[in-house]
């Protein structure tokens, strides 16, 4: 039987994009990566990727029952970044042998354990790998190249861990974060027209997740998907004038909330913008006084306190500086 031998560091769950986009290879190529890095799916569920993104942890009254047909499961890795963090603060060599135990006491010293800690040698071996070059990558800013860092990230695993067990290990992951940057690049595009980007996202939803494409966004609670779609338009909104845009944010905002509850929204972006318009007009006309060397420091209070005065109304308001 074979028990990791080695100081066992603390395995990292992949459930921040920063962290799983940390792998830095030198990718070879830049071109387009087809929709669905991991391409037969692995039954990867809305639900999967709801929980993926709310970054639910490893939670099972029965761990053992997860892996009753194998320890190749989407469950895997969260199980073994749970059992490191369980033992983080021990020290060595008391983790690492807590970690062997935890592991062989849940699926007995037969295959199943000592293929569970196979799965744990090599995805510490991975992490490693991975972490060489994460300060490179965290630069990275195009989408297209962030996705071809992904879908190298995922074929290196694939070398690694055999083509099959890595979709299955790492699929729900990679999935959703081929979804999360895919949709955001449509979101913040800057030249698409709203209507577009609806039938870009609608085709993206259906390409990825099928049947559930309706629900795959259902976590986002209403004023998430309300603020989204606003974002959506945000390029027709662009060159109208302020009263234009508050109609086009309006027409928005009621197919989500209520006549009122847009109301209030509106009265507090005009509270937002009064208040954003005065902070401008304050900066712009206090800094001269700042930077005046021919004025004494208790000439300077006086005059920016009138400043304030002037544009705030009170001493002390809300742009009291």
């Amino acid at each position: 039987m074979k028990k990791i031998s080695r100081p066992l560091p603390v395995i990292i769950a992949g459930t921040a994009i920063a962290a799983a986009l940390a792998f830095l290879f030198l990718f070879r190529h830049h071109d387009p990566v087809p929709i669905n890095i991991i391409t037969d799916h692995q039954d990867i569920r809305a639900k999967d990727y709801q929980d993926f993104m709310a970054r639910r942890g490893f939670d099972h009254p029965d761990p053992g029952a997860l892996f009753t047909s194998g320890v190749v499961t989407r469950q895997t890795i969260p199980y073994l970044s749970h059992l490191a963090g369980k033992y983080r603060e021990l020290p060595e060599p008391e983790r690492t042998r807590a970690f062997n135990d935890a592991v062989l006491g849940l699926l007995g010293p037969g295959d199943r354990g000592d293929a569970m800690l196979e799965i744990a040698r090599l995805h510490i071996a991975n992490q490693r790998e991975e972490a060489k070059h994460r300060l490179r990558w965290f630069s990275e800013r195009d989408m297209e190249k962030v996705l071809v860092n992904l879908r190298e990230m995922q074929d290196a695993r694939r070398a690694r861990f055999g083509s099959e067990r890595a979709d299955i290990l790492f699929g729900t992951e990679i999935k959703s974060l081929e979804y999360t940057l895919r949709k955001h690049a449509i979101i913040t595009d800057k030249k698409m027209p709203g209507r577009e980007k609806e039938k870009r996202l609608a085709f993206l939803r259906k390409s990825m997740w099928g049947h559930e494409a309706a629900m795959i966004d259902s976590w986002q609670t209403t004023a998430q998907r309300c603020e989204e779609k606003i974002a959506l338009y945000e390029n027709d909104f662009r060159g109208l004038d302020e009263e234009e845009r508050l109609k086009g944010v309006r027409q928005i905002r009621l197919g989500f909330f209520p006549p009122d509850e847009v109301k209030r929204m509106e009265a507090a972006d005009r509270r937002s913008a009064i208040a954003r318009r005065r902070d401008r007009e304050y900066y712009r006309r206090s800094r001269p006084i700042l930077e005046d060397r021919d004025i004494t420091d208790a000439e300077k209070s006086e005059l920016l306190m009138k400043l304030q005065n002037e544009i705030y109304g009170s001493p002390g308001g809300a742009g009291s500086r």
